[in-house]
């Protein structure tokens, strides 16, 4: 009897031993992670996954923080668009690459993924609240939303601002940088072989990318009208404002002065195109000077 007492006693003890550690291990877990979460670059690394078979391959990257939770949602990730990857039948290549920005209160990472499936970039950001004690990823950053369509229809057809009107939040990607920050809109539903992006400074305004000096600038051309088409292609850019130059033929400016006054009056730009589109290169001079001349006349 006194045997089977010492074996229940000691039973009891390994018990009361276990339930302790398991309560300091908690104790000890909590205050870590009441802890602020503190990020330092030093604090990263670079993981790798690396796969090449004869009839696709992989190259991805992700970082790896001083926080098992965040690495793990940047990993599930990954790992879950590589295996989706490689379930379809179309294999071809797969990249995958990061950005990370932080500050104080931010930590964003920005992955760029190249799928050759469908010829197009595809983008998925995570942002997190530094000032939270577990680093729990931000449901909002503070940005006015309708004010970001505001820009965005000053950049896109209508059609394509009142599909990202109608976007759930998780479908806005973010690239922080220091001066501000890239918005990038994944959906199928947008029926275009790009991304549609915006790119605004921390008050709202847009900004040319002050990665570089040079100031890039778009120039719309349009040549052989007035045709019938004209009128409609004002009025768009007109809607998302923009101007454009029209070079006309003279032979067509003759017979669709309306037309060309509608031009002119909402305040486009009208450039000569000759009076019959001839080879200039093949024809005498006086020839040459006739089709010049001519359609200056007319306009």
């Amino acid at each position: 009897m006194n045997g089977y007492s010492y074996i229940i006693k000691y039973i009891i003890c390994l018990c009361l031993l276990y339930i302790s550690l398991f309560l300091i291990s908690n104790i000890v877990k909590s205050n870590v992670d009441d802890e602020p979460f503190v990020l330092n670059l030093h604090d990263i690394e670079k993981r790798s996954i690396s796969i090449d078979k004869s009839d696709y391959s992989v190259s991805a990257f992700y970082p790896k923080f001083n926080s098992s939770n965040i690495t793990k949602e940047m990993k599930d990730f990954i790992y879950g668009y590589i295996n989706d990857f490689i379930k379809n039948d179309n294999h071809k290549n797969l990249d995958i690459d990061y950005e990370v920005y932080f500050n104080d209160e931010i930590l964003n990472v920005f992955f760029t993924i190249d799928n050759s499936l469908n010829d197009t970039l595809f983008y998925k950001s995570f942002n997190y609240n530094l000032i939270n004690n577990d680093a729990v990823a931000m449901s909002e950053y503070e940005l006015d939303y309708d004010n970001i369509i505001d820009l965005l229809s000053k950049k896109y057809s209508s059609d394509i601002v009142e599909t990202i009107n109608s976007l759930p939040y998780k479908d806005y990607n973010f690239k922080f940088t220091e001066n501000g920050i890239h918005i990038y809109f994944n959906s199928d539903l947008f029926n275009t072989s790009y991304v549609p992006e915006l790119y605004i400074d921390y008050n709202n305004e847009i900004l040319i990318d002050t990665s570089t000096d040079r100031k890039y600038k778009i120039a719309f051309t349009f040549d052989d009208g007035p045709g019938s088409y004209t009128k409609e292609l004002v009025d768009t850019l007109k809607i998302n404002g923009s101007t454009a130059t029209f070079f006309m033929l003279g032979n067509r400016m003759k017979y669709n002065q309306d037309t060309v006054l509608y031009v002119v009056n909402n305040g486009m730009e009208i450039g000569s195109h000759s009076y019959s589109h001839k080879n200039l290169d093949k024809i005498s001079d006086d020839e040459m000077q006739e089709e010049i001349n001519s359609t200056t006349i007319i306009f």
